[in-house]
């Protein structure tokens, strides 16, 4: 049975500088008229969309809590953002009938996180790519002709500090089965379980998913050796008494493998992200990412990864699938000799 893949989206709220701002505006009215039904003679249930923030429970009231991470304080609000959308006005008839509204008008409910992080505010999403513009018209105050001063323009894909490189991947990736010493806390980098690359002006993609990749995926570490770009990467993590397994994109973009999600306490109780997912996102964006993306950094400045480093690291994993394919075809030394002598101008010694 596959694992269950829980998609976050991370987007910047550029407008806000405090959480304090956002149980205010979650309290917001945001019913939107469903246009082409404003001149019919029916009820006004009938000709609206209803969009609402809640919270989790449905009975208290939304507010700002503060959880602590890796022993750093966040600020945070957890809500769930409850909005409609339906067929058009073409759809939305039959006959010249107008559809029972629970046919035409279908509900969509999905978590937020709001958190705060070095002086800015940030939301993570639980959302399908597809709803995620719904969204942010229904709920963040985007519709285009009638936008809400008070959001600003929530437009950013890729928002600091959570945008990540083919060069950070790659120095990430040759920390496989290491563990860094991040804000004074190990993190052991367990495993690599997926990678996505796109080789040299996009002609072909390649993804490999599966434990181990970088020890016997010959797709995975041919295309490595091929420095070609790396758009996912798929880890194994753990930190203290918690165990993460997460795919993430350069664009912030994570899937949460929440059956592989989970933190081991004191009585040996096992939490899981559904138990928990206020804990699980807040380490994942409000200390993996950052801290993560600054050791890297930290690493180009005192020159410890470079791109020398990284062509030593793509010719261990070349030399990896050398032998597999020598091994597993039984292939001579005199055959490989042979074979680069016979293209002029190549030796080999």
């Amino acid at each position: 049975m596959a694992s269950e893949l829980t998609r976050l989206t991370i987007w910047g709220l550029d407008n806000l500088l405090s959480i304090e701002s956002i149980p205010l505006l979650l309290g917001k009215v945001y019913n939107q008229p469903i246009e082409f039904l404003q001149d019919e003679p029916i009820d006004e249930r009938e000709k609206t969309y209803y969009n609402q923030w809640h919270s989790p429970d449905g009975f208290q009231a939304i507010n700002i809590q503060t959880r602590l991470i890796i022993e750093s304080e966040i600020n945070f609000v957890h809500a769930l953002a409850a909005y409609e959308f339906g067929y058009g006005e073409r759809r939305s008839f039959v006959n010249g009938a107008l559809l029972q509204r629970d046919v035409r008008v279908f509900p969509y409910k999905c978590p937020v996180i709001f958190f705060e992080f070095e002086q800015k505010v940030y939301c993570v999403v639980e959302i399908s790519e597809s709803q995620e513009s719904r969204l942010r018209s229904h709920l963040f105050g985007q519709k285009r002709g009638a936008k809400m001063e008070e959001w600003g323009d929530i437009t950013a894909k890729k928002p600091l500090p959570f945008q990540f490189d083919s060069r950070f991947y790659y120095w990430l990736l040759s920390k496989k089965g290491q563990t860094l010493t991040l804000r004074g806390q190990e993190v052991n980098l367990l495993d690599v379980s997926a990678l996505s690359l796109l080789s040299e002006k996009s002609v072909y993609n390649s993804s490999s998913e599966g434990p181990a990749l970088l020890d016997g995926s010959l797709p995975a570490l041919s295309s490595l050796s091929l420095n070609e770009s790396i758009t996912v990467v798929g880890l194994k993590i753990k930190i203290n008494n918690t165990t993460l397994q997460i795919k993430f994109g350069k664009d912030g973009v994570s899937y949460v493998d929440e059956s592989h999600c989970y933190k081991l306490e004191q009585n040996e109780n096992m939490i899981t992200y559904t138990d928990d997912c206020n804990y699980f996102v807040l380490l994942i964006y409000g200390f993996i990412f950052p801290e993560l993306l600054k050791r890297y950094d930290e690493d180009l400045t005192l020159g410890s990864w470079n791109l020398q480093d990284e062509a030593v690291q793509r010719k261990h994993w070349a030399i990896k699938v050398i032998k597999q394919l020598v091994m597993s075809n039984s292939i001579e030394q005199s055959e490989i000799r042979d074979c680069f002598e016979s293209d002029e101008g190549v030796t080999i010694n």
